[in-house]
Order: C-alpha cells, then structure tokens, then sequence
C-alpha cells in the first residue's frame, strides 16, 4: 500500500509541472487513487463500490483544477469541455463502482 502511494506521488509530482492538455494522465491519477481507497476501504460493500466510483471523476476534476490554480495562466490548463466530459461521465463510472464492489464482496 505504502509503494503504491508512493508511485502514485511520484507520478503525480511528475505531472503537475508539465504542460499537457490531454485528460488520460489525470484520469490514470484519479481512478489509482479510487483503487488505493478501495483497497484500504474493507469490507467492500456495493455502496462503497459505488461511491469510490462516483468519486474517481470527482478526484480527476479535484486534479485539473489543482493543476490550473498552479500554473496561473491567462488560459486554463483543461477546456470547460474536457471537464464536462469527464462529469458525464460519472453515471458509468459509479455503475463500474458498483459492479466492482459487488464483485469483491462477492469474491472475499
């Protein structure tokens, strides 16, 4: 657990100071930290599933925004559509949230 928080910072610390616009390095951030949560949140329950799943889009959104108040540009880091994206995107990532906790509860 600690090894993955770890790489999980080390990576992080990583991406903050490059200037990318692409939303697949923070979404990777975002649903590795839904999955250490996930880990250290026991019993799984089909309601813990579904909330760290509903949590993985919030996370990513948390990290733009992050991201955006450091570099203090003119412009911001993320479109106002790339965040919309990924906000509609949370109704399937709770339902994978949901599948994922019922099959953990199911399989422990």
């Amino acid at each position: 657990m600690r090894a993955w928080a770890a790489l999980w910072f080390f990576a992080f610390f990583v991406w903050i100071p490059v200037e990318d616009t692409h939303i697949g390095f923070v979404l990777g951030l975002a649903a590795a930290a839904a999955g250490w949560l996930a880990l250290r949140w026991r019993p799984m329950t089909l309601l813990r599933g579904a909330l760290l799943g509903l949590a993985m889009p919030l996370f990513a959104v948390g990290l733009m925004a992050f991201k955006g108040g450091l570099h203090g540009h003119a412009f911001p880091d993320f479109t106002v559509h790339q965040i919309l994206t990924i906000l509609y995107a949370a109704p399937y990532t709770l339902l994978a949230g949901l599948a994922l906790g019922w099959s953990i509860r199911r399989l422990s």
